[in-house]
């Protein structure tokens, strides 16, 4: 009876152990305007949603501003490489400035929906992600790019 038992357990902790690895939370930085300077997200097999802050320069002053961006992807699980496809919406991605000759003026920063692909090399203790886009707002469109480095924390 006990070597029953044994066995039961060991198939329960084993179909526990590799089930329990589909989902991580991911922790990453660098620069990409579909996942922002520093994000977090949750990651369940497939399928990423993650938030991030953002700066950015605007174009005339040079001035910083702050925003944020909230990210789905589609792609590879947490530990392995591949493709994905992201939507992103970012707060800054459109910003706009006029001279009138006695200063910048007329700030102005609209929100941008980005779609991208890309393509992620991943480990069981980081990842770097590369990506390439278009976003598009009511006031103007244009390419994104992005380059971030990650850190996968497992969920059991």
């Amino acid at each position: 009876m006990k070597k029953i038992l044994t066995l039961i357990i060991a198939l329960f902790a084993l179909v526990t152990i590799s089930t329990a690895q589909e989902s991580a939370l991911n922790l990453q930085a660098g620069w990409s305007w579909s996942e922002g300077i520093i994000s977090a997200g949750f990651q369940y097999k497939a399928f990423e949603v993650k938030a991030g802050w953002m700066n950015a320069d605007m174009p005339g002053s040079g001035d910083r501003v702050n925003g944020v961006v909230a990210t789905v992807i589609w792609g590879p699980e947490w530990d392995e490489s591949g493709g994905y496809f992201s939507y992103a919406f970012n707060s800054i991605g459109y910003r706009s400035q006029m001279d009138y000759g006695g200063g910048w003026t007329d700030d102005y920063v609209e929100g941008m929906n980005i779609l991208s692909v890309g393509y992620k090399y991943g480990s069981d203790f980081m990842y770097m992600k590369a990506d390439i886009g278009y976003g598009w707002s009511a006031s103007g469109n244009g390419m994104s790019y992005g380059v971030v480095i990650g850190f996968p924390i497992p969920i059991y």
